[in-house]
């Protein structure tokens, strides 16, 4: 089904833009798309992966999932063939703990491995080119890498509200090069496990959720970030200057937030929670942003498309693939990748001829 344009029954108001610089009427919904068929690459019986956290395409063509919970990148091609698996669990050469944030830099891989506070260099071969450690603020916060124009790679990192800030830009020698975002609400110095389980159980989203952002950013050094359980973007210049901010509506972010309510409610562990998240993934492809919604892991996957000024360029929508936490896109050959998470299966689904992005 498609649909020109979309009514506001699917985003009730859009997506607005609030800044006050644009000065321009909220932007619409251009396409509303269905693809109601995927084609199974990887199926869940062959019991694969363990948390396979991002799914990356590079240069040469081949798809790289990021295994957290195994340790190691899968490689396929675009058929769904393994091609070869990259590193091992451990601590020492070659080898990963909790791999995140593969980014494709040339013939590069730069894999953040996670627990061993490291940045690993990779060919798409395999073979293992060198480390680096991580910088402090880099640990356990979600990581953008990108080449920037002098071709030296930096990192865009959410700070959770550290510093008074969202996120940091970081230099490939690791040195601060500039702030974004403040935090929206103060966060406390020490968090009260009890108090905040108080705060849910009164429908109140406690700061420490707040302030939780997916940074990406551009190789111009401009950058997006989306602050997730705020259901908002926030668009930055390659000089850091605001451009204007986004604020998603609609009922598929209410039962986004009534889950979120649910099962904290229903678990009196008061050191454990589940985290409030509208957003499960963001990518930039050319100019434009793709959101991937944290469905409830029974509905289909939903993507949002927002062009560098805001407005909606696309809402698609997969029924089929369910529990789908990453993805990547094909511009190319108009595909896109879906890694179901709970099932461990991966998917594949064709964009429409004619949709813009």
């Amino acid at each position: 089904m498609r649909t020109l344009p979309a009514t506001q029954r699917l985003l009730p108001a859009g997506i607005a833009a609030l800044a006050a610089a644009c000065g321009e009427a909220p932007p619409t919904i251009d396409a509303e798309i269905v693809i109601s068929s995927v084609d199974t690459l990887v199926p869940a019986e062959a019991e694969l992966f363990e948390r396979p956290s991002e799914a990356t395409l590079g240069r040469d063509g081949l798809l790289f999932i990021t295994d957290a919970g195994a340790s190691r990148i899968f490689v396929f091609d675009t058929t769904g063939q393994m091609v070869r698996e990259i590193g091992r669990a451990g601590a020492g050469p070659e080898e990963f703990q909790g791999p995140r944030s593969l980014t494709p830099i040339g013939d590069t891989l730069l894999i953040v491995d996670g627990f061993n506070a490291r940045l690993q260099r990779v060919t798409s071969a395999g073979v293992f080119l060198g480390t680096s450690l991580l910088p402090h603020v880099a640990l356990g916060g979600a990581v953008s890498l990108a080449s920037g124009p002098t071709g030296g790679a930096h990192m865009l990192v959410s700070t959770r509200g550290r510093d008074n800030s969202l996120a940091m830009l970081l230099d490939e020698a690791g040195a601060e090069v500039r702030r974004l975002g403040l935090p929206p609400a103060a966060l406390p110095e020490m968090i009260d496990f009890v108090e905040v389980k108080r705060e849910i159980g009164e429908g109140r989203v406690p700061a420490m959720f707040r302030a939780l952002a997916v940074p990406v950013l551009a190789p111009d050094l401009s950058a997006w970030l989306v602050l997730v359980a705020e259901g908002e973007v926030w668009r930055y210049s390659a000089t850091g200057d605001l451009l204007w901010t986004a604020r998603f509506e609609g009922p598929e972010f209410e039962r986004i937030k009534a889950r979120f309510f649910e099962l904290n409610r229903a678990d009196p562990n008061p050191s454990r929670f589940f985290p409030l998240n509208y957003v499960a993934a963001a990518r930039q492809q050319d100019q434009n942003l793709w959101l991937l919604l944290r469905m409830p892991e029974d509905e289909g996957a939903h993507l949002v498309i927002l062009s560098p000024d805001g407005s909606i360029l696309a809402r698609i929508q997969v029924p089929a693939a369910t529990g789908v936490r990453a993805f990547d896109v094909d511009a190319e050959s108009r595909t896109l990748y879906l890694m179901a998470y709970y099932d461990g299966a991966l998917l594949r689904a064709r964009l429409p001829g004619d949709l813009e992005y």
